[in-house]
């Protein structure tokens, strides 16, 4: 069977850092994805949904929003779109990850659990979970829900490739530790765009 497009989903944004940011999130997870996708001759776009949700990663999103711009300037931006409450999609969804999250002892992923309010049209500092606020109070943090969260970004996804400086070091080795013993000192000699925040 021939396969003609290929969608890659990242819950988040840090899968368009380039490895030169402070709070590049967790960019060794995406890039190995990137790097495995990248040796395949087939169309593709990279999604983002849940911008503004990696709290606990320490993601900074205005840098996730000056990649975006760049790539744009490249012309590798296919367009965004958002999450809807009432799309069969989004309650398909929905059903889907309330099932897992209700499984016994199972951990509940804190992307899903704030794009799901975002698109239900919660804002501000609002826990899907109770044992979730309880966990951000600890962190003395706080979650901000807003419509943001549920806009899906498409992106060319060989731009994104090009932009990213840890996935040609990673393509040629084999294992996780690997690239954790190469990119890691690589990313912290890159890393001197210094954390800013968005002015509005």
């Amino acid at each position: 069977m021939n396969i003609d497009f290929v969608f890659l989903v990242d819950g988040g944004v840090d899968s368009l850092m380039t490895g030169d940011e402070v709070g590049f999130g967790t960019i060794l997870e995406d890039s190995i994805s990137l790097a495995a996708f990248n040796s395949l001759e087939v169309e593709s776009a990279l999604v983002n949904v849940g911008f503004g949700t990696e709290i606990e990663e320490k993601v900074c999103h205005h840098h996730a929003l000056e990649n975006m711009s760049k790539i744009i300037r490249q012309g590798g931006f296919y367009g965004s779109c958002s999450l809807v409450n009432y799309m069969n999609s989004f309650q398909f969804y929905l059903e889907a990850c309330e099932y897992v999250f209700n499984v016994p002892g199972h951990k509940k992923s804190h992307i899903h659990t704030r794009i799901i309010p975002a698109a239900q049209g919660e804002f501000g500092n609002y826990h899907m979970y109770e044992d979730q606020e309880t966990v951000m109070a600890e962190k003395n943090a706080e979650v901000f829900i807003s419509p943001l969260m549920s806009q899906m970004w498409f992106f060319n996804t060989r731009a994104v490739i090009y932009n990213n400086k840890v996935v040609p070091l990673i393509e040629p080795l084999n294992s996780f530790q690997e690239v954790v013993s190469e990119a890691m000192p690589r990313l912290k000699e890159w890393s001197t765009r210094e954390r800013k925040s968005i002015p509005y």
